[in-house]
């Protein structure tokens, strides 16, 4: 679902996997709601394993033996059926090459307004179209999800979700995009009016972002801020090793000496 198309933000841990994505490729698939498919999810580093639909049936059969939850043998066994995307896969993936390298350059800003400004200055058939698809979301959503990807870099996993679960319940206070958006696009099956609208979006301001939705004192101390009950947290992905695929910081550790490579 592409949260931004009905005035809701990335949850279920959007604030976490994708402030974690290579470059500025979270941001963009937040704000846009871009589709991956099939190996692309792998591509993105976002999944740890390709497996063809054709093998899916013998992959649950195999991994319905195991008698474990040893991650590292059922790795193993995800493994027997995995694909490699090929080199054709790789050449040709939509937001790969001169593509992403534009992502990066565009999603890198600060703000709603200075990523808009990117898009213009690139003048290309990709940028035009991101455009139209970013001026058919709700500006206020889209504010929030930036800002919220920005700072879920710096958050632990569970962090994550409880600034989700308070973003949220804002979203649903201020009874306009949500409801809006929901109803436009789900119910009435019509194009959403966002209140504020496009050519109003400069008043939801930096500072109207951090007291409504992003004030760590209010959101702790509302009374139903959960404690979770299981405090087990991380910063990084204890299993995103699987994947075999290094990062960008992988890559730039091992080319500066900064990484252990034996």
């Amino acid at each position: 679902m592409p949260e931004t198309a009905i005035g809701f933000f990335p949850d279920v841990g959007g604030s976490f996997f994708l402030s974690r994505l290579d470059g500025s490729l979270g941001a963009y698939l937040g704000l846009t709601g871009h589709r991956l498919k099939g190996e692309e999810v792998l591509l993105a580093g976002i999944a740890t394993h390709y497996v063809p639909s054709a093998r899916l049936n013998s992959l649950l059969n195999r991994l319905s033996e195991l008698d474990t939850e040893e991650i590292d043998v059922i790795n193993a066994a995800i493994e027997e059926f995995v694909g490699d995307p090929s080199l054709k896969t790789w050449q040709n993936w939509r937001l790969g090459g001169e593509v992403g390298q534009a992502v990066d350059r565009c999603f890198s800003k600060g703000t709603l307004e200075e990523i808009v400004e990117a898009l213009e200055k690139e003048g290309t058939e990709w940028s035009r179209e991101t455009l139209d698809t970013l001026k058919k979301m709700s500006p206020t959503s889209l504010k929030v999800s930036l800002r919220q990807i920005q700072i879920g870099r710096r958050k632990t996993f569970a962090e994550c979700f409880q600034l989700e679960r308070w973003l949220a319940k804002r979203l649903l206070e201020i009874k306009t995009d949500f409801h809006e958006g929901v109803k436009a696009k789900l119910v009435e099956k019509r194009e959403p009016a966002w209140l504020p609208s496009w050519d109003d979006k400069g008043n939801i301001t930096p500072a109207l972002l951090d007291s409504f939705f992003f004030d760590e004192k209010k959101m702790r101390a509302d009374k139903d801020h959960p404690e979770l009950s299981n405090r087990t947290t991380f910063y990084e992905y204890p299993h995103r090793t699987l994947s075999g695929l290094p990062t960008r910081m992988d890559i730039t550790n091992v080319v500066y000496g900064n990484a252990d490579i034996s």
